[in-house]
């Protein structure tokens, strides 16, 4: 049995994975943490950057806070997107074919396939990163079967992040019926390490740490971009 205090100076000393997103790192206390699972849900689009964005780092060597690991990609709600990998992987000096071969891609379209993925497909498999998007696309509160499958499938992750010592990252949408609790239920709280709510609005990005330490919300503000005339009014020295 260790002391709090050792703990704390493990977690402190733990390379933990940038999501280049400071507001959201800030919440995660320096971004992801291996042997954890985290739960992202709400806005689909700033989720799958992040998602995105996360596939590249992870690449980077550790002496540049990376992995140094392949990924596997489950991808539930069509959100992998090549070009944007690519493009990232250019701004970190990297090659954008090699990091787009070392990230494996899985595809499901039905929950049955959901379940086989996971529980059967990714034996055999190593990567310190895994992330799979739309976990509960397919998931129907309505079966009572689903909910001993998702129990499956939440246990297999666990075990995953321990046996590969992984960061295991999962979305899901809302839960019927509601805009702030996540698909899945009691189970899907329950499991999850870290829950972290993403909400997007017009002019701001906010992000609400629901589990995984104290309840914080912060908040990336957008920035307005200068209209095209006034700033070659500006560089011209017009009023």
């Amino acid at each position: 049995m260790n002391s709090a205090s050792y703990e704390y100076n493990r977690q402190k000393n733990i390379t933990k994975l940038t999501s280049e997103n400071s507001e959201l790192d800030d919440l995660l206390d320096g971004g992801f943490m291996p042997r954890t699972l985290y739960l992202l849900y709400g806005q689909r689009s700033v989720i799958r950057q992040i998602f995105l964005t996360l596939s590249v780092t992870a690449q980077l060597p550790r002496s540049l806070n990376g992995l140094n690991s392949q990924v596997i990609y489950v991808d539930g709600d069509v959100s992998f997107d090549p070009y944007f990998i690519s493009q990232k992987s250019v701004t970190k000096k990297l090659n954008p074919r090699h990091v787009l071969s070392r990230i494996l891609i899985s595809r499901f379209f039905t929950w049955e396939q959901t379940v086989d993925i996971v529980i059967n497909k990714m034996k055999g498999l190593d990567a310190q990163l895994l992330l799979i998007s739309g976990l509960t696309g397919m998931f129907d509160p309505k079966t009572q079967s689903c909910f001993g499958d998702l129990l499956k499938i939440l246990g297999k992750l666990k075990k995953f992040t321990l046996e590969k010592n992984a960061i295991v990252v999962v979305s899901t949408g809302y839960a019927q019926n509601s805009r702030f609790k996540p698909a899945g239920g009691k189970i899907m709280s329950h499991f999850a390490d870290v829950i972290v709510h993403v909400l997007d609005y017009k002019n701001r990005i906010e992000f609400y740490r629901l589990k995984g330490g104290r309840f914080q919300k912060n908040i990336m503000w957008k920035s307005t971009p200068i209209p095209l005339q006034r700033n070659l009014n500006f560089w011209l020295g017009e009023s």
